[in-house]
């Protein structure tokens, strides 16, 4: 589903610094976007990025999204956060970096389970990798804080604590996404990026935690 643009909350933004080759770019607003929830077609996110192809897109798939088009069994998502969401701009900025001062201060994170509860979670994890079923999984749980930042704000905070080289930032009304990682898991380079032309184009994927490294023609 196309969704109507709003006039707040438009803003993404994606900040480098010296251990990666990302600029530092801010787009401000888009001439349209795209939610989705799990149950929608991967067909529409299709659709909307050939309709833009050539403008800035940005944007994010979740996990359960992913998993859904492979056919397996995910959790309902919560909250406000859609299972998909891109947008597209005319433009983008490039600017230098913008960071707050030490006085910014938010409460530490704590996690809304009990460590029983963790514990049990964990061990039974433990099982399904000893069993066979997995190899990995990366076992998460939602941390609760305080703060009177606003979400922008945060992102500039942990910015200044997390020097990794590629984050990003996205929000809308009622949501936010921070987005803080050592590594891109995908580059494309050289070549023409067109959708009719694909001969000379380079996907490079790099595995998180840097564990291997792909090379895709």
């Amino acid at each position: 589903m196309f969704s109507k643009i709003r006039e707040n909350n438009q803003t993404v933004l994606f900040r480098g610094n010296r251990f990666s080759d990302w600029p530092n770019i801010t787009a401000r607003g888009p001439i349209d976007s795209l939610s989705l929830s799990l149950k929608d077609s991967l067909g529409e996110m299709i659709e909307f990025i050939k309709k833009y192809h050539g403008k800035f897109i940005a944007g994010f798939i979740s996990y359960e999204f992913g998993a859904r088009q492979i056919g397996v069994p995910v959790h309902r998502l919560t909250g406000a956060i859609p299972a998909v969401h891109f947008r597209a701009y005319n433009h983008f900025e490039l600017l230098a970096n913008s960071e707050l001062s030490n006085s910014s201060r938010s409460e530490p994170f704590n996690p809304i389970i009990q460590k029983e509860e963790y514990d049990k979670n964990f061990n039974k994890i433990q099982s399904y990798i000893k069993a066979g079923d997995f190899y990995q999984i990366n076992y998460t749980h939602p941390l609760k804080s305080k703060t009177n930042l606003s979400a922008r704000d945060i992102f500039h905070y942990f910015r200044s604590k997390n020097k990794v080289g590629y984050t990003a930032f996205i929000e809308d009304d009622g949501w936010a996404i921070h987005s803080f990682s050592p590594e891109q898991f995908i580059k494309i380079k050289n070549g023409d990026h067109s959708l009719s032309r694909k001969s000379d184009l380079k996907i490079l994927c790099s595995e998180l935690k840097n564990l291997i490294k792909n090379h895709l023609y």
